[in-house]
């Protein structure tokens, strides 16, 4: 779906420049830690080696 993948680039640029601080990226995206932790789940995203 296209707004999935809208909703994975904001998270994934989020979790970039806050180098993967989540409750910063929550703050940053407004919205609650929990949520985001669900989101990350749901769509795979995981911190890259290196």
């Amino acid at each position: 779906r296209e707004f999935e993948a809208t909703e994975v680039d904001r998270i994934s640029e989020a979790l970039a420049q806050h180098r993967w601080n989540v409750s910063a990226v929550s703050r940053a995206l407004k919205i609650p830690r929990a949520t985001l932790y669900r989101k990350l789940k749901r769509y795979g995203l995981t911190p890259s080696a290196g």
